[in-house]
């Protein structure tokens, strides 16, 4: 903190600042960087969607950056935006964005028991997008699999009811 931070304000405020802001300020850093090979297969968006030993088949670890350019080291969150920033510029933004709206729409409105589920998982990826890219992130997208296996009814004829 500054001179300028009030002695009367506890330190807790000052962490919850600096977690809320410094995504932000990292994606408005990246943003000072222009595009210059633009990637519409959004190889550092997707590369997390895969298994590690996935992960280096398909993409080169020397070539993508998950996180983007960081303002300091210490603070290496940049919010969601960041890896489509890098692999496409602004039109990456616009498209994951749009993707990103299609995808919570299309789990938020189904009509099951699994909505519940769905609909706990999806604001969590939404609210946890301010520090990372929840929406490709294996760990959390794959309980949307999970829900979907557990909640799987077979009937007595053998058939499946989703």
């Amino acid at each position: 903190p500054s001179n300028d931070w009030p002695d009367w304000a506890p330190s807790g405020f000052l962490w919850v600042y600096i977690y809320i802001s410094t995504p932000l300020n990292n994606l408005l850093y990246n943003f000072t960087f222009e595009t210059v090979n633009i990637n519409l297969s959004f190889p550092n968006t997707v590369s997390i969607l895969f298994p590690s030993f996935i992960r280096n088949i398909f993409f080169d670890f020397s070539t993508y950056e998950v996180s983007g350019n960081l303002v300091t080291q210490a603070f290496n969150v940049s919010t969601a935006y960041a890896s489509p920033y890098t692999d496409a510029g602004y039109l990456g933004v616009g498209l994951f964005s749009i993707y990103s709206g299609l995808f919570t729409g299309v789990f938020w409105w189904v009509k099951s028991l699994k909505r519940i589920f769905y609909r706990a998982i999806i604001v969590q990826m939404i609210v946890l997008s301010i520090f990372f890219n929840h929406y490709f992130y294996l760990p959390v997208a794959f309980q949307l699999v999970w829900i979907f296996i557990i909640l799987l009814r077979i009937t007595k004829d053998g058939k499946l009811h989703f």
